[in-house]
């Protein structure tokens, strides 16, 4: 199962606000920044992650959402290269900057959104499903999903391809959130 832990950080937890019009079938999200990392954390955080990934020689290094402010793409490339260094699977549902980096080398899975991952790579996974596969042989990435909301996923492992769609309306578009849940799922 997916171990879970804690590491404890001054300052408050952010508040998201996420407002939905159910009329229109859309919602506003209003994202307070998080604490800002300071730098004994951020240490103590690669740390941590070190001294765990080697008391479980077989565990993965899950990574998902956005990296907090203070936590630099230094400590980051860190705590993936630890990871590789002792073999551990990557597994990550990451956009922005971090992502490009995450795929610099083996990752076991990458979870991304249609457009994330469009707008990272330059071309349309989703559709040019023969380009995704020759990306995934090029960047060493085992499986990929790629989400696109109501319209469901895709699949890829190992040549293989599989295509989800919505069984059901879910009852309107309710982004936030939804692709942390995905993950979860998936894992």
């Amino acid at each position: 199962g997916i171990k879970l832990g804690n590491f404890e950080i001054e300052g408050e937890n952010r508040i998201n606000t996420t407002i939905i019009k159910e009329y229109e079938k859309n919602t506003m999200t209003y994202n307070e920044p998080g604490p800002s990392l300071k730098p004994e954390e951020t240490a103590g955080f690669i740390q941590t992650v070190k001294q765990t990934l080697d008391e479980n020689p077989e565990a993965s290094l899950i990574i998902s959402g956005a990296a907090p402010d203070g936590f630099s793409l230094e400590a980051f490339l860190k705590m993936l290269d630890f990871a590789r260094e002792n073999r551990h699977t990557i597994m990550a549902d990451i956009g922005g900057v971090l992502l490009p980096e995450t795929v610099k080398g083996p990752i076991g899975l990458l979870k991304i959104n249609r457009e994330e991952f469009s707008l990272a790579f330059g071309f349309d996974g989703y559709e040019d499903t023969a380009r995704l596969k020759e990306f995934m042989a090029e960047k060493k990435i085992s499986s990929v999903v790629l989400t696109d909301g109501s319209a469901g996923a895709i699949a890829l492992e190992g040549g293989e391809m599989v295509r989800c769609t919505l069984e059901k309306d879910c009852g309107g578009p309710w982004a936030v959130g939804s692709g942390d849940a995905f993950f979860g799922g998936y894992l």
